[in-house]
């Protein structure tokens, strides 16, 4: 029953009460006080109505409003009829208190539902506002024309801070040529325009426009979006499709595509034209194709599609198209490509083709009525190549092909120039100029292959004249060995006398023949007091002359010997020299010289100290480096096995060394880090090893531990060493560190498995609060 039934009943039960059953009144003004409660009561219950989808306040409320409804009609039929006490006081206490307690039940409950709502709504706002401050997009609210709210990704894309641009008018940062367009045009649609930039500059944007309300009022919501970039690539392709086409046209290039599903043939424009005689594109199928090709070719042609199609390999083949309307027979130069789908199955085949009549008519003229110069031509060992002054190659015998790794059909489709490289076309342009003088000319060049060989060529070129055309014949040979000879033996005398280390060459009896300066500036000797003296008597070897015995009769024996010597200077100086005694024999085996070649390692062995240092230790706090660690921790694992000793292995994670930096500065951190490797040392026993792997992370192999037990007091040791601060540069700095343990042989039994349980304890320790230790258990 609603509140409408409730008035209408209380309605009735008056004209019941009146009509039926007059009764003399005497009403006092306080009547008409109860009246005005009972309307607002019925107005209460009226309004009530609009909360009835919320039950927890509705069903309250409308009970206690209908109690009261139904007490105060009692108490205006007592007003009116002079009733008994006890209705009334039963209307009171009765109805009266009961609805007032339902009433107060439902207000209670709709403040709280009130709180709920309003904080859903706030934090629905915040979760809004979020999104719309972290988008990659501007986003923008406007009312009437002025900009009421936009995010702070328009600092990133114009240049402006948010409180810049609220309030300020949106046709202020769109050029004005586009005003009177945005102004009769649909603001709540998709559209690109320019945007101004602060310093001016103009971007293109994308702007997404719709309806919304903000603060109660219609606005428009923008979302901007910079597509400058892309836009500028679009142009480019744009602009790249258009030079290609061009170059097709130019090159009289053209493709295809052959979709085998459906036997569907595509022809390009270009390829359509070249074909047809038609500036379109083709769309057909490819027995359409094959009406444009010319029956003595078509057999061969189709044998190659069908070859290419079973064993999936692609081909290249050369093939006339038959003459048309207005259109001589044309020579098409043909090379296709597979296109396979993911299951490696042949899905299409593209081609791209090219008209090469000219070139083709130009070689079949030039090679008739030759088979006698063919043979000679073809046959001959040197490569000989025809070609015009252009460089237009007209002919090409067999060892061309050979080596520059190019078919005939291709070399006839390149320019001479293209196997010269770039520095020595000049020099192929000279000789092209002294030809037409003398008409003959010899040089030598670098060539290149088609796989990119380089090699050097002694080119021999003449000029000869057909039907009155100047063609030039290049005889090219290939000088790569008798260079590389050349070389050699210069090289062999630069490197005898240039080299950094000494050189002596002895006869068969070990009496010095030659030797070179640097022997000499190695030494201190000069060449008159080293040449024809026995090695054995040599001055700067004569210090370790029993050793030099030694080692002369093993190298007479075996013929050679490598090692570490000890001579010295003219002015008495020792040093390191490392020897390399070796036999040099004739071609019947015989030895016919010894080579003594030494090299002064007195900087080396210098270098070799600092490079042991910093192979094996860090450079900032002298500790071993993680090489070291790793080294000494197998050794350590191999003594421990042997010995039936336990081994632990600690990783140290500094707790707040970032803050450090970035308070101190990069400096301090530095210092720090010396100090904790320091503290480190000082803290465990000098048989353990403490190392620093990188950054703030450190290792310690605590050795001959007896029971894995101890590995705790030495932890708490350490940690408890951290609580005393770092003084660094008058600086008290305070850190913590997290410790990692893993012991051996019970959490691996190799430096690897070691290793990697105790940098998983010591994340644990820091996941578990820093600045504490954890022991590696297998639940780990």
């Amino acid at each position: 029953m609603n509140s409408f039934y409730i008035i209408l009943l209380s309605i009735g039960a008056f004209i019941f009460q009146k009509y039926l059953f007059p009764v003399k009144m005497s009403i006092d003004l306080s009547f008409f006080s109860e009246v005005i409660i009972y309307s607002l009561i019925v107005v209460g219950l009226i309004f009530t109505e609009k909360l009835k989808s919320e039950k927890k306040i509705y069903n309250p409320l409308f009970i206690g409003l209908s109690l009261l409804l139904i007490a105060q009609t009692e108490v205006i039929s007592n007003y009116i009829y002079h009733q008994p006490d006890y209705v009334y006081f039963a209307g009171e206490i009765g109805l009266r208190l009961i609805g007032i307690i339902f009433l107060l039940s439902g207000f209670i409950t709709g403040v709280k539902f009130k709180e709920e709502t309003e904080k859903k709504l706030r934090e629905q706002a915040e979760r809004y506002l979020s999104v719309l401050e972290k988008g990659n997009d501007i986003i923008v609210i406007i009312q009437n024309g002025i900009i009421k709210y936009v995010n702070k990704k328009i600092k990133d894309i114009l240049g402006y801070d948010p409180e810049e641009v609220i309030g300020m008018h949106y046709m202020n940062f769109i050029p004005s040529e586009y005003h009177q367009k945005l102004s009769s045009s649909d603001l709540t649609k998709k559209f690109e325009i320019e945007l101004m930039t602060k310093n001016k500059n103009r971007i293109i944007v994308e702007v997404s426009a719709s309806e919304t309300e903000f603060d109660n009022k219609t606005s428009s919501i923008w979302i901007i979006r910079d597509i400058t970039e892309r836009k500028e690539k679009e142009n480019l392709l744009k602009e790249t499709m258009e030079m290609l086409a061009v170059s097709q046209k130019l090159a009289r290039l053209g493709n295809w595509q052959w979709f085998l599903d459906s036997n569907k043939f595509w022809v390009s424009k270009e390829g359509c034209e070249i074909i047809c005689g038609k500036s379109k594109e083709f769309n057909g199928y490819i027995r359409d194709f094959y009406n444009f090709v010319h029956p003595e070719d078509k057999p061969l042609l189709l044998t190659k599609r069908k070859e290419m199609l079973e064993k999936g390999k692609p081909y290249e083949f050369v093939y006339r198209i038959k003459p048309g309307e207005k259109r001589p027979e044309l020579v098409l130069r043909e090379i296709t490509k597979l296109i396979k789908d993911e299951n490696g199955n042949i899905t299409r085949v593209i081609g791209i083709i090219q008209d090469v009549t000219n070139q083709t008519k130009t070689y079949q003229k030039i090679i008739e009525n030759e088979e006698k110069y063919r043979n000679l031509f073809d046959n001959s060992n040197d490569a000989i190549i025809i070609h015009d002054l252009n460089g237009t190659i007209i002919d090409s015998n067999k060892k061309s092909v050979e080596i520059f790794g190019y078919n005939r059909i291709d070399l006839a489709l390149i320019n001479i120039q293209d196997l010269y490289l770039e520095d020595e076309i000049l020099k192929y342009k000279w000789a092209v100029n002294k030809l037409l003088d003398d008409r003959f000319v010899k040089y030598e060049t670098i060539l290149r292959s088609k796989l990119g060989r380089t090699f050097p060529a002694e080119i021999s070129s003449s000029l000869f004249e057909i039907r009155g055309k100047k063609y030039i014949q290049d005889i090219i040979r290939d000088i790569t060995d008798r260079k590389r000879s050349e070389h050699e033996l210069k090289l062999a005398s630069m490197v005898f006398e240039y080299t950094l280390e000494g050189i002596l060459i002895l006869d068969k009896d070990g009496n010095v023949l030659r030797v070179n300066k640097t022997f000499g500036d190695i030494t201190d000797y000069t060449e008159e007091e080293i040449l024809n003296h026995s090695i054995l008597n040599l001055p700067p070897f004569k210090v370790n002359e029993n050793f030099m015995k030694q080692i002369w009769k093993e190298v007479k024996i075996k013929g050679e010997w490598q090692g570490e010597f000890w001579g010295k200077r003219k002015n008495g100086e020792s040093f390191p020299m490392w020897f390399t005694f070796i036999s040099a024999r004739g071609s019947k085996g015989q030895i016919i010289n010894y080579i003594l070649i030494i090299t002064d390692i007195t900087n080396r062995k210098i270098e070799e100290k600092k490079l042991k240092k910093l192979a094996f230790y860090d450079g900032l706090t002298g500790l071993p480096n993680r090489l070291l660690f790793y080294n000494r921790l197998q050794h350590t694992l191999l003594r421990a096995r042997r010995n039936k000793e336990y081994v632990a292995v600690m990783f140290l994670d500094l707790d707040g060394f970032k803050q450090v930096n970035d308070t101190y500065g990069h400096d301090i951190g530095d210092e720090l880090l010396k100090e904790v490797g320091k503290r480190l040392q000082h803290t465990v026993r000098k048989i353990d090893t403490v190392a620093r792997l990188a950054g703030d992370e450190f290792t310690i192999i605590i050795e001959n531990l007896n029971s894995p037990d101890n590995v705790n007091v030495i932890a708490r040791k350490i940690l408890n060493s951290f609580k005393e601060p770092f003084i660094i540069n008058g600086n008290q700095i305070r850190v913590g560190t997290s410790i990692g343990i893993a012991v051996f042989p019970l959490d691996g039994s190799d430096a690897d498995t070691l290793i990697k349980n105790a940098d998983m304890a010591m994340y644990l320790a820091k996941k578990s609060g820093k600045n504490r230790y954890v022991v590696y258990t297998k639940s780990e």
